[in-house]
């Protein structure tokens, strides 16, 4: 295999086919469904991600502000700065008609392309095709990014991660007779600032990322020759020091309520590591991910690094132990990098030493999460991404730099057996699709109906941190057709003004407070409520869903809007009240 695929192009060739039938299986059923669906559930965020193409279009086509929008949250709108814009998305789909289409092609390539560049990347450490494709399948389609594929496109979108490294690693030279690194390719800076460029029209978490890795890079070798200067026994007690001083103060700021933003609440426990996914195709694990989840969204403490990679690599520091006067590690410029990031970016995943949910220990790494804004990156598991690309690096090198030691028919069989072991512990169950196309024919009567302004229900604000009224998420994608301007909706991030024109208003609390509680039953209003409500948000339309029809939130909004209907009109159960502007 190793002379079958020698070259270069060969051998992208073959991770290119093998990447494309995991990707295949892997996300079942969505080859059937490619140009109807997207991966997700209702409920899920899946929805915003096509919605996103539709407002980034429509800005664009009507040349207003592309980072803002008052189709939700009419009037005031909101600005799309801190969402999850994923521009890049976006962008991309201005070459596509079909938004279903637009979005699977993109979430194809950014699998297989973040398989490819992981390969290259390993490739250029190990020398070894099958290592190589285990990196790669382990960074594209491990098991937190099978888990986030059913709701999170932005976490999918990994790709510019190992070119950047590829390129950045070949920018810098370190000399011993320099301070400062030194600037060696001007065209690897500029490829690695056009990939930074696009992890940033990606997604904040990638950015963040690719930022730590440049960081960690650039300071790597004078903090190695700092502590290599020591002797073993200070080496030691600088290590168990800065260890104990740092859960000390970490400790310290947690009693006195220093903001972290919840992020030791959302982290995962050390046993994820070990625990396979919630969507595993083989094992049951749910009972596990219902008692010690932390958080209630299961996908983001999804860290599974494979059982048998797991035993891998305790194998390979049980031989590093045993043989280390025979086989010594050799020098390589970027593999004792590699060690150092892997145990960084284990350590981001689990700042806190947590077991069953009970957390021990502050590892130094929960710092950063104290940091204002930076401590936005809030959901420390998502890290382990970086520890899925460098990890399988380090522990393919080292069995490599072990064949001296090892059976031969061990060392030549491991990698393959490591590849086809972890495809079927990673291997998901087939994924829900997502599409509206039940509620198409009321969206295409709703974008008949004159007016611009449309009030439906359930009425919700929600963002990332706050919601208010009962989320459906699935109204982003009704607006993709009927293409009315809608109160409330649903963004990442919102600002709290947005929050506070409705629930100032005293008839969207009352439709907040029905819409949660069925039972109740409210009186109409005083008529000066109803004139501040239209006057304030200029509605021409108010949409009832058929599971609404018989409900006490439906009669409450008859009852104050009764002197203001222009019209009625129903269509499948469906009912639409056109409103008089006064």
């Amino acid at each position: 295999m190793k002379k079958v695929f020698s070259h270069p192009a060969l051998g992208i060739l073959l991770a290119l086919l093998f990447y494309t039938f995991v990707f295949i299986i892997y996300t079942y059923p969505l080859v059937n469904v490619f140009s109807t669906h997207v991966s997700g559930y209702e409920g899920g965020d899946s929805a915003q991600y096509l919605w996103n193409i539709f407002i980034f279009r429509d800005n664009l086509v009507h040349q207003q502000p592309l980072f803002y929008t008052n189709y939700i949250c009419y009037p005031l709108g909101t600005d799309l700065l801190l969402h999850t814009y994923t521009p890049i998305v976006n962008v991309f789909a201005l070459l596509f008609k079909n938004p279903y289409v637009a979005v699977n092609v993109m979430t194809y390539l950014q699998f297989v392309l973040s398989g490819i560049g992981a390969y290259l990347l390993s490739k250029k450490l190990t020398q070894h095709i099958t290592w190589s494709l285990f990196t790669g399948f382990m960074f594209a389609f491990g098991s937190y990014k099978m888990a986030n594929y059913a709701t999170h496109l932005n976490l999918i979108l990994t790709a510019p991660i190992p070119f950047y490294i590829l390129c950045f690693i070949n920018t810098f030279r370190f000399s011993e007779t320099s301070r400062l690194p030194v600037l060696y390719s001007i065209p690897y800076l500029l490829l690695s600032i056009v990939l930074l460029i696009c992890s940033f029209f990606s997604d904040y978490y990638i950015t963040y990322y690719i930022l730590l890795f440049s960081g960690l890079y650039l300071c790597f070798p004078y903090l190695q020759q700092w502590f290599y200067s020591l002797s073993v026994k200070i080496r030691w007690i600088t290590v168990v020091v800065f260890f104990l001083l740092s859960h000390i103060i970490i400790n310290q700021l947690m009693l006195f309520n220093v903001d972290c933003n919840s992020v030791f609440w959302w982290q995962p426990d050390f046993l994820s590591f070990f625990i396979p996914s919630f969507f595993s195709n083989f094992f049951n694990t749910r009972s596990y991910y219902t008692l010690y989840s932390g958080p209630g969204a299961k996908a983001e403490v999804v860290i599974f690094m494979g059982w048998f990679f797991s035993l891998l690599v305790f194998y390979n520091i049980f031989l590093f132990f045993k043989h280390k006067k025979k086989a010594l590690l050799p020098k390589h410029p970027q593999f004792e990098f590699y060690v150092f990031a892997s145990l960084v970016f284990v350590m981001m995943t689990t700042p806190e030493a947590k077991l069953f949910d009970e957390g021990y220990f502050y590892l130094p790494s929960g710092f950063v999460h104290f940091i204002p804004f930076i401590n936005n990156i809030r959901i420390p598991g998502r890290c382990v991404l970086m520890v899925s690309l460098f990890l399988p690096m380090v522990v393919a090198f080292l069995w490599i730099h072990y064949k001296s030691i090892l059976p031969k028919s061990l060392y030549t069989v491991i990698p393959f057996l490591c590849l086809a072991v972890s495809f079927f512990e990673f291997l998901p169950m087939p994924y829900a699709m997502l599409n509206r196309s039940k509620q198409q024919p009321v969206n295409e009567w709703l974008q008949q109906k004159p007016g611009k302004v449309m009030m439906t229900l359930p009425l919700f604000v929600l963002d990332g941190m706050k919601v208010v009224g009962v989320p459906q998420k699935e109204q982003l994608m009704d607006q993709m057709v009927h293409q009315k301007k809608i109160l409330g909706g649903y963004v990442s991030r919102l600002k709290e003004d947005v929050f506070s024109q409705y629930e100032s208003d005293s008839l969207c609390r009352c439709i907040f407070y029905l819409e949660a509680h069925p039972e109740a039953s409210l009186h109409a209003l005083d008529k000066k409520y109803v004139t501040i409500f239209l006057n304030r948000f200029n509605l021409d339309l108010i949409h009832i869903p058929a599971v609404y029809e018989k409900s006490n939130v439906h009669l409450f909004i008859k009852n104050n809007f009764a002197p203001y209907i222009l019209f009625k009109d129903s269509l499948n159960g469906d009912t639409v009240y056109g409103i008089h502007h006064l």
